[in-house]
């Protein structure tokens, strides 16, 4: 079997602290058109309106995002995602799940506000269940800070049961031996090399990015935080090749590419 992923952070935030947004959903849209991967995760899709956007764009995608899954009191009139993720696939999806983490005390205003957290789906390919898991982890500031995304890293790993494939992507905000530590052995990392994040990116450098992060999350450029990973029990091998999309250019973050191969 082999599979296609791409997972992509797309820092799609609320008015005012956005910068191009339609011209970044546009270049996300035509990345996918061009490479047409089997599976997307996206996080940080926190307006309606742009998962709409791409739900319309991309027809031949089945769609599931976080405000599907949670009731607002403001019903209809709500506008935003809450959680920000949003899963597509080629094949339909059975179930679906919607996980917050768990507001720990030092949390920021606007971590508890996020509610950051995992987008679970269960779907076929030729008659094999595959689970996948698109997440979103803390961005933290300092070292309690860093704990809180630790415990969130540790919660994944507790979730993701069953002896069947299971595919995890998305924003860990974690460097990859931390990552590797507390997800466990059991799942397979492409490249670590392949950094996510970097101070050449100017969007990184934006001043709107700066207002909503602080200069310690800004100075964390240069790393890899950024994932997708595989775990396959029943598998004999398993194999990721992955790599970073650095044009065109569509977020802070750039996204992630991984091609899978199971035997």
């Amino acid at each position: 079997m082999r599979l296609t992923v791409l997972t992509a952070n797309m820092w799609l935030l609320i008015p005012p602290f956005m910068k191009d947004n339609d011209y970044r959903v546009g270049e996300l849209i035509k990345i996918i058109k061009t490479r047409k991967p089997d599976i997307v995760f996206l996080q940080e899709v926190w307006l309606k309106r742009y998962v709409q956007k791409i739900k319309k764009e991309l027809p031949e995608y089945f769609l599931v995002a976080s405000y599907m899954l949670r009731r607002s009191r403001m019903g209809r009139l709500n506008l935003i995602n809450r959680s920000g993720l949003a899963t597509l696939s080629r094949w339909p999806l059975i179930s679906t799940s919607l996980t917050t983490f768990r507001r720990s005390k030092g949390s920021s205003l606007v971590e508890r506000m996020a509610m950051k957290g995992m987008l679970g789906s269960d779907l076929a390919i030729k008659g094999k269940k595959v689970r996948l898991f698109n997440v979103h982890v803390y961005s933290c500031t300092n070292g309690t800070e860093e704990q809180i995304a630790i415990n969130q890293i540790k919660s994944i790993q507790k979730k993701v049961v069953g002896n069947g494939l299971v595919i995890v992507g998305g924003d860990f905000d974690m460097p990859p031996d931390i990552v590797k530590k507390q997800i466990g052995d059991d799942f397979i990392f492409g490249l670590d090399s392949q950094k996510t994040v970097s101070s050449k990116n100017h969007y990184w450098q934006d001043p709107l990015h700066k207002i909503m992060n602080n200069e310690v999350v800004v100075s964390r450029a240069d790393r890899k935080l950024d994932y997708v990973i595989v775990r396959a029990k029943e598998s004999k091998r398993v194999k990721i090749k992955s790599e970073v999309i650095k044009e065109p250019l569509v977020s802070d973050h750039y996204p992630v590419w991984a091609e899978i191969t199971i035997t």
